[in-house]
């Protein structure tokens, strides 16, 4: 596997971002309807509980992590994974789990992850990174149409 890292993403990144957005986004339409612009994305240069990283190989874009303050449960948290994107060519390489791992230790306490029932990858992604990553036991809520895991990390 190529060397890779995981930044904040700067101002200059915002471009392919958006691109790279916008073909998560399409991606997400598959499971459930999705709003055609993301209404977050300058928050995430702008407000101060929001931490959009880039994820890099070889001083390329491969994708993203949008991490903010937001409690899909309801139930509090301190960090959640709002989006998770790896461009469908660099997949099934590790290179997903080893950025979920980064993201992970640059912050620690409680987190929330969810994902639409229907997203079998993300639903089958996400225990494992979470695992990789060195949590012993996270809690699953689910519900009808999605899931959160809920853990803590130190």
């Amino acid at each position: 596997m190529p060397a890779q890292i995981i930044r904040i993403a700067g101002i200059k990144d915002q471009q392919v971002l958006r691109d790279q957005l916008d073909d998560y986004l399409e991606e997400l339409r598959a499971f459930a309807p999705v709003e055609a612009t993301y209404p977050y994305f300058e928050g995430y240069w702008t407000e101060p509980e929001r931490w959009p990283y880039v994820i890099e190989v070889d001083r390329g874009a491969i994708g993203f992590a949008f991490v903010n303050r937001w409690s899909p449960s309801g139930r509090g948290t301190d960090y959640a994974v709002a989006e998770f994107y790896v461009a469908p060519g660099w997949r099934g390489r590790g290179h997903g789990t080893e950025a979920a791992c980064q993201v992970f230790r640059k912050h620690c306490g409680q987190w929330e992850i969810a994902f639409d029932n229907g997203n079998l990858k993300a639903r089958a992604f996400w225990p494992r990174a979470i695992m990789k990553a060195g949590v012993a036991a996270f809690e699953r809520i689910e519900s009808a149409d999605r899931t959160i895991l809920r853990f803590s990390n130190g």
